[in-house]
C-alpha cells in the first residue's frame, strides 16, 4: 500500500510540475492569440465613444481625459499598451486653460464658429502661451464678432486676434513664434483617429 501511495503521489507531483512548467507558455500563447483590433473595429469604437460623450460635437476641442476610457477599452480588445501610447502626451489635459475656456458656454459658441478655421486650435494654443494670451482668448469668446478676428485671413484693415495681445514698450503687439505652423498636438477627433491609425500601423510592424 505504501508503494502504491508513493507511486500515485509521484505521478501527482509530476503533473503539478508539468503544469507549472507549461503555465508561462500557455499564458503567452493566450496573450498572443488575442489579436489587435482591426482599423474598422477601432473606428467603430471611436465613433461610438464620441457619440456618447456628453456635450460633444464633431470638430470640438478634445482632451486627453476624454479618451481615457476608450483607450482602456482598446486595451481590453487586444491592443496591448493602448493606455500608454505616446500620442496621449500630445493631447491637452482637461485642466488646460484652453480646454477649460472652450468648455464654457461662451467659449463653446466661439469654438463652434471657428472650428473650421485653419489651424485654429494650434494658433489659440500658441497665443494662450503668450503674456496676456489667456485673457485675450477669454475676451474674444465673449465678443459678439470675436470669431471674425480668429480667421486665417481677416478682412483688409481689420485686426487679427494676435494683434490684441498686450503691446510691448515699442507700442507694437508681440510676434507669436510659429503662429501659422502646427504645434504637433492632437486637438480634434479627426486628428486623434489619424494618430491611432499611425500608432496601430507602427505596432503591427513590431
Amino acid at each position: 500500500m505504501t508503494s502504491l501511495a508513493q507511486r500515485r503521489s509521484g505521478r501527482l507531483l509530476a503533473v503539478i510540475l508539468a503544469c507549472l512548467v507549461l503555465a508561462p507558455t500557455i499564458s503567452l500563447a493566450a496573450r498572443k492569440s488575442k489579436k489587435m483590433p482591426s482599423v474598422a473595429r477601432i473606428d467603430a469604437l471611436v465613433q461610438d465613444h464620441f457619440s456618447q460623450l456628453k456635450g460633444y460635437r464633431k470638430g470640438d476641442l478634445i482632451s486627453r481625459d476624454d479618451v481615457s476610457t476608450l483607450m482602456t477599452q482598446l486595451e481590453k480588445k487586444g491592443w496591448r499598451g493602448a493606455t500608454k501610447l505616446p500620442l496621449l502626451e500630445e493631447m491637452l489635459p482637461a485642466n488646460h486653460l484652453l480646454v477649460r475656456e472652450m468648455r464654457t458656454t461662451k467659449g463653446k459658441a466661439f469654438m463652434r464658429k471657428t472650428s473650421s478655421y485653419r489651424l485654429i486650435f494650434d494658433r489659440l494654443d500658441r497665443i494662450g502661451a503668450m503674456t496676456g494670451g489667456q485673457r485675450l482668448i477669454h475676451d474674444l469668446a465673449r465678443l459678439p464678432d470675436g470669431h471674425r478676428y480668429a480667421k486665417w485671413k481677416v478682412h483688409q484693415g481689420a485686426p487679427s486676434m494676435e494683434e490684441f495681445l498686450p503691446k510691448g514698450r515699442s507700442g507694437k503687439s508681440p510676434q507669436v513664434k510659429n503662429l501659422r505652423r502646427p504645434t504637433g498636438r492632437i486637438y480634434t477627433e479627426a486628428q486623434f483617429v489619424e494618430a491611432l491609425h499611425q500608432a496601430r500601423s507602427a505596432a503591427k510592424k513590431k
